[in-house]
């Protein structure tokens, strides 16, 4: 487990080490500028989501599926969203420990599965709420981040996260245990893993 000195670390500390992790896989090396490079950051943590929800749509409730194995699969999904938050919040220098979780839980949705699906898209909302923020700097030739910016995307951001680990919980899972151990077999693949300029090894 990331931890430091046997207490939990807190959210800038996570941030600088997924941050520095993905730098040292190459990730950071995308001749993507600061701008373009939060957007595109961005747009990965969508598509994170996106397989949570497929996850959900597919399985969930299932008979012939072991559910405890699709609540892990979700849990990682999960965790594949978190991470990216995290290295949107290091690539752009956002503050996460400024955020404030701005929205409480959405309750809807006639079951578990709807409600599930429904909060998962509420982490697809919060990025493209960070999204077009971001997109307004770029539109108004900023050369980096605006303080505006910084503050209310530390806002979205950090609330994703709060939010993410909200749809762990109510599923029985931890989502920094997750993390921790999706990041270990992470930092074990080859550089710029999954993608076509995937290190050969």
């Amino acid at each position: 487990s990331h931890t430091k000195r046997g207490r939990s670390v807190n959210h800038n500390e996570r941030r600088d080490w997924i941050g520095k992790s993905m730098k040292e896989k190459g990730f950071w090396d995308d001749g993507t500028g600061k701008l373009d490079g939060v957007l595109f950051r961005l747009s990965l943590c969508q598509t994170e989501a996106c397989e949570a929800m497929q996850e959900v749509k597919r399985y969930w409730g299932k008979e012939t599926c072991d559910q405890e194995m699709v609540k892990n699969a979700i849990a990682e999904e999960n965790a594949d969203f978190t991470i990216r938050v995290y290295d949107v919040a290091a690539f752009g220098g956002f503050d996460l420990e400024t955020g404030n979780e701005l929205y409480d839980v959405v309750k809807a949705g006639p079951n578990e599965r709807a409600q599930l699906i429904i909060q998962i898209g509420k982490l697809t909302a919060l990025i493209g709420d960070t999204f077009a923020l971001v997109e307004e700097d770029v539109l108004s030739d900023e050369s980096g981040l605006t303080e505006f910016t910084l503050s209310q995307g530390a806002d979205f951001l950090y609330t994703a996260i709060k939010h993410s680990e909200y749809i762990c919980k109510s599923i029985g899972r931890d989502l920094y245990a997750a993390i921790d151990a999706k990041m270990e077999v992470n930092m074990k693949r080859p550089q710029k893993y999954g993608t076509p300029d995937e290190a050969k090894v």
